[in-house]
């Protein structure tokens, strides 16, 4: 008699349990942002639950073509009186500015919106007697370069906002013998790449890049 010896391996498999998610980390308030020109306080509330978060003092954008610019949750306020830094999580001035010149009464006017690129920040201050491009270190404010635009008796001084392209930044402003004047200079070091007239009237202007950077535009 033959004898069949069947051997069954039975193969247990040990199931856990899928690990739970991790949570996150947990965000920080989303914040509303209450400027007052009047008192150049800025105030900052929880838009959730408009609780009320801090209040600093600052130089305020104090006319209707200044804005603040943010970038990695810093604001730039710009004014008469120059530059000012202001940590959005706490309010702090992280550093203000006068800028290059002084011949302005209360300090050099900065009348654009500011361009930022990198670790710079560009902006266009108009004193009395001429207009400047300066350069920025936007951790610090320590000026890099300044570079002079304009004399008061060539222009009105009402530039665009600048616009950086690559390596290069340009600006652009009307002419009171019409037309309008295109700078462009080295980002990092305001060596002057070139300066030229362009035909045109005084007013009506703008300057932009296009979305993917390859083309500069400007109306005149």
């Amino acid at each position: 008699m033959r004898y069949v010896f069947l051997i069954v391996t039975i193969s247990l498999c040990a199931c856990t349990k899928p690990p739970e998610p991790q949570n996150g980390p947990e965000e920080g308030p989303k914040l509303g942002i209450i400027a007052f020109k009047s008192s150049q306080k800025v105030y900052a509330f929880d838009i959730d639950s408009a609780k009320f978060l801090w209040q600093t003092r600052a130089a305020l954008p104090s006319y209707p073509y200044n804005h603040f610019t943010y970038d990695d949750d810093v604001i730039y306020s710009n004014d008469v009186g120059g530059i000012a830094a202001v940590n959005l999580a706490d309010g702090s001035v992280a550093w203000q500015h006068g800028g290059p010149t002084s011949d302005y009464s209360g300090g050099p006017a900065i009348f654009n919106e500011l361009a930022i690129s990198d670790t710079i920040l560009f902006a266009i201050t108009r004193g009395y007697w001429e207009s400047h491009l300066t350069a920025h270190h936007k951790k610090t404010g320590k000026v890099l370069w300044h570079q002079e635009l304009m004399t008061s008796w060539e222009g009105n001084n009402k530039f665009t906002t600048p616009v950086v392209m690559g390596e290069k930044i340009f600006a652009l402003a009307p002419l009171y013998s019409g037309g309008a004047r295109l700078w462009s200079f080295n980002k990092r070091t305001g060596q002057v790449i070139f300066s030229r007239n362009i035909e045109g009237s005084t007013h009506g202007y703008s300057l932009s890049s296009s979305p993917d950077g390859k083309y500069l535009l400007l109306t005149t």
